[in-house]
């Protein structure tokens, strides 16, 4: 049986920090994953399930997917989302707040549409008529805004206002009223041009967290195997008669 010499204090301090460090990388690693896979069976379940009528927790909570009907009347406020691309086009998603029926505002994405002409110009918006109006989407999670460049977006005074990137906080603020955690991706209206193809955007998919995580907790087991063979004492050569 192989004989160990006693570690120092510090070498064990070392193990333990080493080992926490890397093995709660894993987990975190792990977790992403776990949340990710969930978040991709949530999507795909929500394509084929059939729309059912919104309640009021639907907007309680900013994460899931739920494919409802809604109704409501439009605000007259429009938002186009810049920098948008499609099949190698250019162009914006279309915004616009609806005011349900208990008072709450709901801002819906009605789609895409490709910009006008060689300068880029932002495209007309399609009237969306007036009076009640009822919707069928899927409720998403706000796209994410990465860096907020060019945040004087809300000051213009021309109607609909260009945003350089999406934040729904800001959106409420320029609009003055509570926004519902989730946006409403509808289905477009027929004949507007608009086309609705948003779907979930992974910067890293699972597997790749999965790898990340085997690979923190790899260099667990391994210091761990260090600090055995750097603490494990030879056998003593037997004497020679």
């Amino acid at each position: 049986m192989a004989a160990f010499r006693r570690p120092s204090l510090l070498a064990w301090l070392l193990l333990a920090t080493g080992l926490a460090l890397f093995v709660s990388a894993g987990r975190w690693q792990y977790g992403k994953a776990v949340l990710k896979e969930r978040e991709q069976r949530a999507w795909a379940a929500s394509a084929v399930q059939p729309p059912r009528p919104l309640v009021p927790a639907d907007l309680a909570h900013a994460q899931g997917y739920d494919r409802v009907q809604v109704r409501g009347h439009w605000m007259p406020q429009r938002y186009l989302l810049d920098n948008q691309v499609r099949d190698s086009r250019a162009g914006v998603e279309l915004y616009a707040p609806l005011r349900l029926g208990n008072g709450q505002v709901l801002l819906v994405s009605l789609g895409w549409l490709p910009y006008e002409g060689p300068r880029r110009e932002p495209p007309a918006v399609p009237e969306m008529g007036a009076g009640e109006v009822d919707l069928e989407g899927v409720l998403t999670p706000p796209t994410a805004h990465g860096l907020r460049l060019g945040r004087g977006w809300a000051d213009s005074r021309v109607w609909p206002k260009l945003m350089p990137y999406f934040a729904l906080d800001e959106i409420a603020t320029d609009l003055g009223t509570t926004l519902a955690a989730r946006v409403l991706r509808a289905t477009p209206p027929a004949g507007t041009g608009l086309v609705q193809d948003w779907q979930p955007v992974m910067s890293m998919p699972p597997e790749r967290h999965r790898a990340y995580a085997w690979q923190w907790w790899s260099l667990a087991i391994a210091i761990t195997i260090v600090f055995l063979v750097v603490h494990r004492r030879p056998r003593p050569r037997p004497r020679r008669p």
